[in-house]
C-alpha cells in the first residue's frame, strides 16, 4: 500500500471537521473523493500534505506513506516529500502561480528544490519536456509566458506540470477542473488518466460524473466522514447511502423531463 489513512480525525478550533477517515491507495491506482462543498475533501488532502491551517490539528489516526507515519515525521522531513514523492494540484491556478514570474521559471524552481545539483542544460530540457507532457503547444514559447498571458486551461496545465515535475509517487488533484469549460475539462481529465498509469492519484471533486472517469474506487464524503466507499462502477450503479443517492440524482444525465431536478 502506497498511502493509507487510518481513522484520521482533524479538529479546527476544537470542532471535529474530519472524523474516522480510512482508505488506502495502491501504486498506479485512482481514488475519488466526492461530496458537496464543506464535506471535508480538501481538509483531508491538506492533512496528507501537512498543509493544514494553524487553527487545525490532527487529533487522532495515522497517515502512512510507504509504511511510515507522516504524522511522526519532523516538519523538515515531511517537507522533503512534498513536490517530490507527494504532489498536489490546487484548484485555483491563478492563486497557485506567481503572476510576476514566467511559468518556465516556476516549473524550474520546483525541480531545483529537490535537485540542487542539476545542470542548467538538463534543467531547461526537463522543463520543456514536462511542458510538452502537459499537452501545451510550443514548449519554448510557453515557458517564456507569464500566467496572465495564458488561458485558464493552459494555466491549469502549468500547475499540473509543476506537480509532476519530479515524477511523484502520489498525485492529489483537488477539484482541478472547477471553473473550466467542458472541452478543457475533458482534456484535463484525459491528461490525468494518462498520468494515473505512472503514479497513484487521489482525485477530489463534488461531481460523481467527473470522478467516475478516473477513479477505480470512490469514497463519498458527508459532514467530515466517508459515508460510502467501494468500486466505482458498483457504487455509482448501486448506491446504498441516501447521500450518495442524492449526489447521483443531481447528475444531468439522470434528470427526467417533467420531474423535479433534485440537488
Amino acid at each position: 500500500m502506497l498511502l493509507e489513512l487510518k481513522n484520521l480525525k482533524v479538529e479546527i478550533d476544537n470542532r471535529t471537521v474530519i472524523d474516522d477517515i480510512s482508505f488506502g491507495v495502491e501504486p498506479g491506482q485512482g481514488i475519488g473523493l466526492v461530496g458537496e462543498s464543506g464535506s471535508g475533501k480538501t481538509i483531508t488532502s491538506l492533512a496528507i500534505m501537512g498543509l493544514l491551517p494553524k487553527s487545525a490539528k490532527i487529533a487522532d489516526g495515522e497517515i502512512l506513506f510507504e509504511g511510515q507515519d507522516l504524522l511522526k515525521k519532523s516538519k523538515q522531513d515531511h517537507r522533503k516529500l512534498l513536490g517530490n514523492d507527494i504532489a498536489m494540484i490546487f484548484q485555483n491556478p491563478m492563486t497557485a502561480l506567481d503572476p510576476l514570474m514566467r511559468v518556465g521559471k516556476q516549473i524550474a524552481e520546483v525541480i531545483q528544490v529537490h535537485n540542487p545539483k542539476i545542470s542548467k542544460i538538463e534543467l531547461k530540457s526537463r522543463v520543456l519536456e514536462i511542458i510538452k507532457q502537459s499537452k501545451l503547444p510550443d514548449p519554448e514559447q510557453t515557458a517564456k509566458k507569464y500566467p496572465h498571458e495564458m488561458s485558464g486551461g493552459q494555466r491549469q496545465r502549468i500547475v499540473i506540470a509543476m506537480a509532476i515535475a519530479n515524477e511523484p509517487k502520489l498525485l492529489i488533484a483537488d477539484e482541478c477542473t472547477t471553473a473550466l469549460d467542458a472541452t478543457v475539462q475533458f482534456q484535463i481529465i484525459n491528461l490525468l488518466q494518462e498520468l494515473k498509469g505512472k503514479m497513484a492519484l487521489i482525485f477530489i471533486s463534488h461531481s460523481p460524473g467527473v470522478v467516475k472517469t478516473i477513479a477505480d474506487n470512490i469514497g463519498v464524503m458527508h459532514k467530515g466522514s466517508i459515508v460510502e466507499y467501494g468500486k466505482s462502477e458498483e457504487l455509482l450503479s448501486n448506491p446504498t447511502h441516501p447521500h450518495t443517492k442524492m449526489l447521483l440524482s443531481s447528475l444531468p444525465e439522470r434528470a427526467v423531463k417533467g420531474q423535479p431536478f433534485l440537488l
